[in-house]
């Protein structure tokens, strides 16, 4: 088993060799990388690879698109996202939990939802094993719209999905009148890492990214 030193050389060395080259320059999303261990939520089989460059399949491997993203992607999401302490963020596809994990870090309160039984209940023993307790993790159907309840700030679409769901908008707060969206091919050709960004009227929070 690797020693805490060599671990922390592979965390730092993933921050300054992959994620800041994709112009992630915000300090406190490359403080909040260095904090969150990403290994934790990297499935035991491919846990060696948990700094790689590389997206880690997630379940069995059997189903196209189920991955982890790369640690560049999550970074540059979570960075493009400018979420705020006062927040609620609307995440589908929490696959191993590491995207909640950051976005509770930085949101008031993160819903997660995840179609595959397995990968949510190792999801949420995850985040309950790391102390978030700002995440509520849910078995559901992403692309089918959510009872009535709450609205949210933020979607971020973390798994793979080869369209955007359109009925995700109405749950977007009222007040917010355009959405951002960012997507990537990451991940077996399918959209990963898509973004809905709410901002009011006057506010850009946000770029599109390469």
């Amino acid at each position: 088993m690797n020693s805490p030193a060599p671990l922390e050389k592979l965390r730092f060395n993933m921050i300054e060799q992959q994620i800041r080259p994709w112009d992630v320059l915000d300090r406190d999303v490359l403080d909040l990388l260095a904090e969150i261990h990403r290994e934790d939520f990297v499935p035991p089989a491919h846990r060696a690879l948990a700094f790689f460059d590389m997206e880690i399949p997630l379940g069995d491997g059997s189903v196209p698109g189920q991955c982890m993203l790369s640690p560049r992607v999550e970074a540059r999401t979570l960075q493009d996202l400018h979420v705020q302490k006062h927040e609620s963020v609307l995440e589908i596809g929490t696959g191993s939990g590491f995207m909640a994990a950051l976005l509770a870090h930085r949101a008031a309160s993160v819903l997660t939802l995840e179609i595959d039984p397995a990968l949510a209940s190792a999801a949420a023993d995850t985040l309950r094993r790391n102390g978030v307790a700002n995440v509520e993790v849910r078995k559901a159907d992403g692309s089918q719209p959510l009872a009535s309840g709450p609205t949210f700030d933020v979607i971020v679409l973390s798994g793979s999905v080869a369209r955007v769901p359109q009925n995700r908008r109405p749950v977007l707060r009222r007040e917010c009148a355009q959405t951002l969206e960012v997507t990537r091919q990451d991940c077996s050709g399918s959209s990963c890492g898509i973004v809905h960004r709410a901002r009011a009227n006057n506010r850009h929070e946000g770029e599109r990214s390469a």
